[in-house]
């Protein structure tokens, strides 16, 4: 489980649990420490006609490595 900022029903923001997908091949899982919300994500959030409900915000962030898929070659866990 992680948590996470989610456009809800009428532009509602609301910080939730979501479940983890599994690890696709070349992929990495990250502990966030920090996370930032940019122009892209105000886009997301307030300009089209309809809010994409569901939609999580966020994707500058730094944090640490806690999973890695087993081709993931030049990661461990614990780096940053």
């Amino acid at each position: 489980m992680g948590i996470a900022a989610v456009i809800g029903p009428e532009r509602a923001l609301s910080v939730t649990e979501v479940d983890h997908s599994p690890l696709a091949p070349g992929e990495v899982r990250i502990d966030v420490a920090y996370c930032g919300v940019c122009g892209s994500d105000l886009h997301l959030f307030f300009d089209p006609p309809d809010p994409l409900t569901g939609h999580v915000l966020g994707h500058e962030f730094a944090g640490v490595v806690s999973e890695t898929a087993a081709d993931v070659r030049g990661w461990t866990v614990g780096d940053r």
